[in-house]
Order: C-alpha cells, then structure tokens, then sequence
C-alpha cells in the first residue's frame, strides 16, 4: 500500500488548548524559573532581544525575539572552541557559561508542553492509529509537545509488526537504528525540531528519557531542541546528530510517500517548505493536502497563501482540526 506523510505543527495543541500550547507562555515560564537562569543571565539575555521586548516585562515572545539571542550562542561556541586553558582567553567565566545558560532556558520552555496532562480526543486518535498502521505512513513532528508520542505509546503503532522507529532502541540514539529491513512494514517517525526528552549522556551520546521524566530533565543543556528565529535554525539542526539524521531521513520519507498531509502549521518554516516544493516538482503525482483551522482566513487566500509556500493543494478547514479524521 502507498505511503504517505504526516507533518503536524503545533496547531495540533493550540486546538485542544491554545493559552497552554502558547509558545509565548512557555517562554514566559522558562524565563522566570530562577532554577535555569539567575538575574545577570536574564540581564545578558535582554541585550539580544528586540527593543520593544526589552520595553516590556523583558522575556521573549516567540521564536522571532531570539535571532540575535542565537548569533551570540553561535559566537560564543566558537570562540570557547579556540580557547585553551592555559590562555588568559577573550570570554569571562560568566560568558563561557552563557551558553549552557540559553541552552537551559530553551530546553526549559519546550519541557512546559509536557507539563500538562491533556491528551488528544479518541475519537480523533484512533483513526489516526488505524491509518499509520494500514499504510505504514511516516510521521513528522515540528512541535515539542507530548500529544502525538503519548497517544502512540502502547498501540500497534510502536509495537508488533506495525512500527514507527524514531532511532532510539534502549533509550539511545544510534543513525543505525533507522536502518529499515522491511520498508513497506516500518516507517520514520521524526522529531524534525527535537524533544525536551532528547539529552546527551556523560559520553556525549544522545539518549531519550521517558515521558515521567521530562521533570527531572528540565533545564537540560540540550542542542537537541530547534527552538530559534528561522534564519537560524537550519545551523541547529545541523549542529546535532539526531536532528541532522532526522531531516536527512524525512527526503527519504518524501521520496517514498505518494502523499503529504500537513496539519496545524504555519508554513513559517523555509527549510520545511523547500523540501516539499522539491518533491511536488519531482513528481506532479504527489498529492498535498494541508488540514487548518477555517478561522485562518477565506479560502482564496489561504490557497493562494499555501500555493506560494509550499505548491498546489487540497486545502481542508473544519471548524476545529481535530474533527478530521478522514487520513
């Protein structure tokens, strides 16, 4: 049977809750956790944020807020890379630590989305199970929350001879794990922009906790979250070895499907978009069909919206997303 693919953004959370699934809040959270930053850190962080942020209560707002946040990540990595310990160095002890620091407050906002015990409505979940385990269609998340994962936990989309693999065995992370014997029974099931359950051991190696333990992880200096002004986020994706093997995986996954689902997103996400826009160019057959809530917008410019982001489509509205269930 064909494959397909099924790309969900956080629309997905903003449908059953929009206050908590609010990137905004989760930022606001992170910021004000005194565990993850001290007040000289938030003080540093203020001057990397837009002047109207700055203005306000002084936390980031959205991903937009951290572009200049990320340049001073990137400038600080490198330049801790050329330093040694027997140099006097040009960073302060509190400018090598600066970092962990963002890494932490990041990590810290994607773990609020699993801080919540809401779930997705079975009625919804169900046939979405019943689909991924008759068409062995892969999955791809852009968002941090648990709801996808939770609700495949225990059903025959992880277990039996139907099976989503997301390259963790045993809790680690191997390239190798993705390696499929039977590529019409397994598919990939894609963190494209990580998971607060992602962290990396003693040894560097990366490992995935289970969902009881996203507490204990909160504020990890994780470089497995793509939480980032889009400009800069093809540079962390690259910078970490699950997500670069993830995106590597999801042309495969393109390759394969004979139709693409996407549901609940923004289309805000250029290296996203230009990955679709190729494989509709490759092959005129593929059907893409993108699921949104109808408040968006009238439909002719949502279409003529989606046809400039991503390529011709089905465009599907209902009046909350989570009464689709026709995968």
């Amino acid at each position: 049977m064909p494959k397909s693919l099924l790309v969900f953004g956080n629309g997905l959370g903003r449908a059953i809750d929009n206050s908590f699934f609010s990137l905004q809040r989760a930022l606001h959270a992170a910021w004000n956790d005194n565990d993850v930053l001290d007040e000289p850190q938030r003080q540093l962080i203020r001057r990397c944020l837009p002047e109207e942020v700055i203005e306000g209560d002084g936390a980031p707002t959205s991903e937009d807020d951290l572009d200049k946040l990320q340049q001073i990540l990137a400038a600080c990595d490198m330049i801790n890379e050329l330093e040694t310990e027997t140099d006097e160095g040009w960073l302060s002890q509190r400018g090598k630590s600066f970092p962990a620091a963002i890494r932490s407050y990041v990590h810290r906002a994607a773990c609020e989305f699993h801080a919540d015990e809401q779930a997705l409505p079975e009625e919804f979940a169900q046939p979405l199970r019943e689909f991924i385990v008759r068409t062995k269609s892969h999955v791809a998340t852009l968002n941090y929350d648990k709801l996808l994962y939770y609700n495949f936990i225990g059903t025959r989309v992880f277990h039996g001879y139907s099976c989503l693999i997301d390259g963790f065995k045993s809790g680690r992370f191997s390239k190798e794990n993705l390696d499929r014997q039977d590529t019409a029974r397994t598919s990939y099931y894609l963190h494209l922009h990580g998971s607060p359950l992602f962290h990396d051991d003693e040894a560097g190696g990366a490992r995935k906790a289970h969902v009881a333990e996203v507490d204990l992880l909160a504020g990890n200096r994780s470089g497995h979250i793509v939480l980032t002004n889009v400009k800069h986020k093809r540079s962390v994706i690259s910078a970490s070895p699950v997500l670069s093997v993830y995106w590597e995986k999801l042309d495969k996954a393109l390759d394969e499907a004979n139709s693409i689902t996407v549901f609940g997103y923004s289309g805000f996400d250029d290296h996203l978009n230009k990955r679709v826009q190729k494989k509709l160019k490759q092959d005129s057959n593929t059907q893409l069909r993108i699921v949104e809530r109808r408040a968006e917008g009238s439909p002719v410019e949502r279409e003529e919206y989606w046809n400039e982001k991503l390529g011709d489509c089905v465009l599907v509205r209902p009046e909350n997303i989570l009464e689709f269930t026709d995968w």
